[in-house]
């Protein structure tokens, strides 16, 4: 007999501000994650007195970037929308999918959303992180964070299913490669250098066997094969904080380097950014294009996919296949 009971579908992503009161201990919340700043001990036993000290340094740097975007980040807005195409999509396959929205770092946090599942009294959870490339300090952290609060709100006897990475998915490859040849022609020609921009990492972390940038190429090389080869494109790393060795190339660095050698004209694509934020709205837009203008460069960029209906569909197909037991 078929249970009548719905599915709870928990779409996960980091979360930001929605407010500038927000900011501050919305990176006080970031940089108290161990998972995130990996302090040697025994500094990790302050962990939580470091995070304060900085986000109070990091707040007027950051303050000012969310001025730019009205005062807020938009994540929460397009988190929803692409929850709610995933369960569409899987109501279309014959599973009654009830979305829901858990942030890791700001409102709504992941017990917040527990208690609002606890209160639907589905049959399971379906999980599915907005980090398509893994990594223990960002999927990997938000997972474990839902998993824990689903325990806590009582469900620990309900199945959670996990959709915790999914770096080459078909139809997440598809509205990538879409997404760029549209851009493309909107560049118009010459075509542009084709820049794919990636959220960085510390190098150590990679080399202490995370798994992030072998699963960023596998995204890179299955878009870069189903584009026009004579395009020319390249990999860069954005986004690091501290003193401390990031994945390389940095991007400001490789635009001074492709300036460098010629290019006039870019086209940066957000590569595991899949929702509009900061790092995109932000330091795409203004920090990057602008350095790329003062190198002499013309500038357009690719907008990430959001509730693109080909990536929802392709989330949608994937958490099917696990609740049918293929993956």
């Amino acid at each position: 007999m078929t249970n009548p009971k719905p599915w709870a579908l928990v779409v996960l992503n980091m979360g930001g501000p929605d407010s500038l009161d927000a900011v501050e201990p919305f990176l006080r919340n970031l940089l108290a994650d161990p998972a995130i700043v990996q302090l040697p001990f025994p500094l990790k036993l302050f962990q939580k007195t470091f995070a304060r000290i900085a986000a109070r340094r990091r707040l007027a740097h950051a303050s000012h970037g969310y001025e730019d975007m009205g005062g807020s980040s938009p994540l929460l807005g397009h988190t929803k929308a692409q929850a709610e195409g995933v369960a569409a999509a899987l109501r279309s396959r014959g599973v009654d999918a009830r979305p829901f929205v858990a942030m890791r770092y700001w409102h709504p946090f992941a017990d917040d959303t527990a208690a609002a599942i606890r209160a639907l009294d589905p049959q399971g959870t379906i999980v599915v992180s907005l980090y398509p490339q893994f990594s223990p300090a960002t999927g990997g952290s938000s997972i474990d964070d839902m998993r824990r609060a689903l325990r806590k709100a009582g469900l620990a006897d309900r199945p959670v299913l996990v959709l915790d990475r999914y770096p080459a998915l078909p139809g997440y490859i598809e509205a990538m490669v879409a997404s760029v040849r549209r851009s493309l022609v909107e560049a118009g020609p010459p075509a542009p250098h084709v820049l794919f921009s990636a959220h960085g990492l510390p190098q150590k972390y990679v080399d202490d066997g995370d798994p992030y940038l072998d699963e960023l190429r596998m995204t890179y090389d299955a878009t870069r094969r189903a584009l026009d080869p004579s395009l020319e494109c390249s990999l860069a790393f954005q986004s690091r904080v501290g003193p401390r060795e990031w994945l390389r190339p940095y991007t400001e660095d490789h635009l001074r380097d492709l300036a460098g050698r010629g290019v006039r004209r870019v086209l940066m694509v957000p590569l595991g950014f899949v929702s509009e934020h900061i790092e995109t709205l932000h330091e795409m837009d203004e920090t990057y294009a602008s350095l790329a203008r003062s190198l002499g460069m013309q500038f357009f960029r690719t907008p990430a996919l959001n509730a693109d209906p080909t990536f929802t569909d392709a989330l949608a197909g994937a958490c099917h296949e696990r609740l049918n037991g293929k993956s």
